[in-house]
């Protein structure tokens, strides 16, 4: 009897997991056929719509990347043309708030809608990289300007990225370092998807060109100015390197410049594409002055598509355009062109027509679309002269190569 006890509990515990198991299987296979039912049924809507074509537009709206701006413009100017394929694009804007929890509801929001047939949003990687997925079954373009290149390894056909990846960039910011002659290098960056991407792939590039990384340091997101003082005060007691390169966000970047400055440290400073922003450096004062940044975009960039943009944005907005204003732009003036290609807006085909894009003419230069999703487009160089970004030049392709 005793014996039998423990093989009865064995068998009970072995179809409990059995059927735990088995359920979660039906589950699965459940939400797999909703998912694929959804992208039928979005797709079928697409083939017969004939009101406006909707357009998700997610983002933070007290975050560092205001995309509506330079996305409303250019849908603006789409329809004022004659709109896509006789018809309008109207905009949906909502409010990501920044983190997982809300991004994933909105994400929801406009899978459920079977009307929205792009979304163009969440800048984001920590955001962008685990919502993808949900917008790919769900039968929806997804483009973003999230640069973490993890987004467009999986596979996926419906997922675009209007922006540089994060391994270009920090490449590119090895062989500006090394064009430079910096030899000891010190990074600084934002402990989050965006930020390990960056210093990651910069550390490991850093060795193919003898360029050592001689320091290394990262904040939490949130973090203030008594914690930026602390790391770059314990940074200049022992300063051993010839310039420092930086990844954060805008709203982070002037306390960080700020603390680097009052800590004593003189060395030359690189910046990623989050602090290629006017308010940075005007906020920053002189601890910005010298700061060399990479981005996709600079308004004097030597293109006739960025000078229009240019100069209908300050019309309408009284403002310079940033970075993120031209890339909102490019993404929505793009998803227009591919589905005005495909003479459809079914996702799929229209997926189909954006991989097809070769240097096709934006505000931030010639576009061409990789088989993966990504976007090859130039690297810009800027640089504060005098307390204002100047444009220094670009790369020829937005592709780093070993300079023989």
């Amino acid at each position: 009897m005793k014996r039998i006890i423990p093989l009865i509990l064995l068998a009970c515990l072995t179809a409990v997991c059995v059927t735990w198991f088995a359920s979660l299987v039906v589950r699965a296979s459940e939400d797999a056929k909703c998912r694929r039912g959804a992208a039928l049924a979005r797709a079928g809507r697409a083939a017969t719509a004939t009101g406006d074509i909707l357009i998700g537009v997610p983002y933070n709206f007290g975050g560092s990347f205001p995309v509506k701006r330079g996305a409303a413009l250019a849908a603006k100017e789409v329809n004022a043309s004659g709109g896509v394929l006789g018809r309008k694009i109207r905009l949906i804007f909502k409010d990501d708030g920044g983190n997982t929890q809300q991004a994933a509801r909105v994400a929801q929001a406009f899978a459920d809608n079977l009307d929205v047939v792009a979304v163009s949003g969440h800048p984001y990687s920590s955001i962008a990289v685990p919502t993808a997925i949900m917008y790919e079954y769900s039968g929806l373009i997804f483009t973003t300007i999230a640069m973490n290149a993890r987004l467009t390894k999986v596979g996926y056909r419906r997922v675009f990225r209007q922006n540089i990846t994060d391994e270009v960039f920090s490449k590119e910011a090895v062989i500006l370092a090394d064009r430079s002659k910096y030899r000891k290098i010190a990074i600084y960056y934002r402990n989050d998807a965006y930020g390990r991407g960056m210093a990651g792939v910069f550390q490991r590039e850093a060795e193919l060109y003898g360029v050592t990384v001689t320091h290394t340091a990262s904040y939490e997101p949130g973090s203030d100015q008594r914690v930026f003082a602390k790391d770059m005060n314990r940074w200049a007691q022992n300063q051993t390197f010839d310039a420092v390169f930086i990844v954060c966000f805008p709203r982070e970047a002037p306390g960080i410049l700020k603390a680097v400055r009052a800590a004593d440290i003189q060395s030359p400073l690189l910046g990623s594409e989050g602090m290629a922003e006017d308010q940075i450096v005007k906020t920053a004062g002189y601890a910005a002055e010298g700061m060399t940044v990479l981005s996709i975009f600079h308004p004097d960039m030597p293109f006739p598509e960025t000078r229009e943009f240019v100069s209908a944005f300050e019309k309408a907005y009284g403002q310079t355009p940033q970075f993120y204003d031209a890339a909102a732009y490019d993404t929505v003036k793009l998803l227009a062109h591919a589905m005005a290609q495909a003479k459809t807006t079914v996702p799929d085909k229209v997926a189909d027509a954006l991989r097809q894009v070769k240097n096709w003419p934006g505000a931030t230069g010639p576009h061409t679309t990789k088989e993966n999703g990504d976007m090859v487009k130039p690297v810009v160089y800027i640089k504060v002269v005098d307390g204002k970004f100047r444009y220094q030049g670009m790369s020829g392709h937005g592709i780093s190569q070993k300079q023989g």
